[in-house]
């Protein structure tokens, strides 16, 4: 009886993480996701501005790969920055960020929540991420001199860079 259990048990256990596994697969899938130069979903996010800027309730997940090549430029870093005296390290793993439009009728405003999971990241000194966890921006918006999407007026900083915008040749 005790092996029965025990065996239910492990059972139980390891479908459950696969199914954890499948709906994490399934929501990447459904991501706007950046590795190296490439960039993933990339209509899902000008869709999302969209509905933000037309004041309609959406969510978007955005997962950003750091490493080798992880900028716009190729060269390890956006366009616009000067490293001359820095020694180009990378930051590695990845930063999640969960996206969501919010509009409040009564009060007449609508704003970008941000929750950003950075258990997977590691800084690089010459290029820092400073996202703070959560925080509420008021729209996304291009930024051509630096080649990227930044979330633009938020609660604790003016910007933030979301992704790299990637170079059409």
């Amino acid at each position: 009886m005790f092996y029965r259990r025990l065996l239910l048990l492990s059972t139980l256990l390891l479908l459950s993480g696969c199914t954890e596994e499948t709906n994490t697969d399934e929501a990447n899938k459904n991501a706007v996701v950046q590795e190296g130069q490439t960039i993933h979903n990339i209509e899902k996010l000008y869709k999302f501005m969209e509905d933000a800027k037309n004041g309609k309730e959406a969510e978007i997940r955005v997962i950003r790969h750091y490493g080798e090549l992880s900028y716009d430029n190729g060269q390890g870093k956006f366009k616009g920055y000067d490293d001359s005296e820095k020694n180009n390290e990378q930051a590695t793993g990845k930063i999640i960020y969960d996206l969501k439009a919010v509009h409040d009728e009564n009060a007449g405003e609508k704003w970008i929540e941000v929750h950003s999971n950075m258990d997977d990241f590691e800084q690089s000194e010459d290029y820092p991420e400073t996202m703070i966890d959560s925080q509420q921006c008021a729209y996304i918006r291009i930024d051509e001199e630096i080649g990227a999407y930044m979330l633009t007026e938020c609660f604790h900083a003016w910007e933030y860079s979301l992704l790299p915008k990637p170079t059409i040749d």
